[in-house]
């Protein structure tokens, strides 16, 4: 309902603005890991908003695998999936409080830093440049596209190389539309189902 959709957008913008005051305050290395017990927050009240039952299962447990390099690669199907990513994410330190856990990510340039509304009337722009994400810009002429996209692609191969931070991708690029096969069954979480709908057909 639109109440449920006005509810979460609220608590979308109190979560940024908390981020980006933590960010102005104590700067990106804070951040990281207090802005990782914000997501849980935020993702869990989502979760309840929405009256949703979330099952999260893990393997393996990513608190054996420090040290490695790790990519997390998200089928995109809805929004809910950027706001409960935290969940499969959540990484703990020894006393049980939440590690500095959120990977960087790439995200949509004129999503999140061209649209004023999510920008600056929500701050989750914001928010998402004083975590360090990496925007790629996806709506240039063709010509500059794949080189904007390209040098996005080097630099986050860059951090992921250069730091124990990991990293999560759409690889669809966008939210899936939903698709159904020939028995009616619900088929959408590839490359097949992004895009126009001409080059669906």
């Amino acid at each position: 309902s639109f109440w449920i959709f006005l509810t979460g957008a609220y608590n979308t913008f109190i979560f940024a603005t908390l981020i980006t005051k933590a960010f102005r305050w104590k700067g990106v290395k804070y951040i990281r890991t207090a802005g990782s017990g914000l997501t849980l927050v935020h993702a869990s009240r989502i979760a309840q908003i929405a009256k949703m039952e979330v099952r999260l299962e893990r393997s393996p447990n990513l608190g054996q695998l420090d040290g490695a390099k790790l990519i997390y690669a998200i089928n995109h199907k809805s929004v809910f999936d950027f706001c409960l990513a935290p969940l499969a994410y959540l990484k703990e330190n020894a006393d049980g409080s939440a590690a500095g856990f959120i990977p960087l990510s790439l995200v949509a340039k004129d999503h999140f830093k061209d649209n004023f509304f999510l920008y600056r009337v929500m701050g989750l722009g914001q928010a998402l440049e004083a975590w360090g994400m990496i925007f790629v810009d996806r709506k240039s002429k063709k010509s500059d596209m794949a080189n904007r996209a390209k040098e996005a692609v080097s630099l986050a191969a860059k951090k992921l190389l250069t730091s124990q931070t990991p990293f999560s991708i759409y690889p669809q690029g966008t939210r899936a539309r939903g698709q159904k096969d020939r028995y009616g069954e619900r088929w959408d979480a590839g490359y097949f189902c992004v895009g126009n709908k001409e080059r669906l057909k």
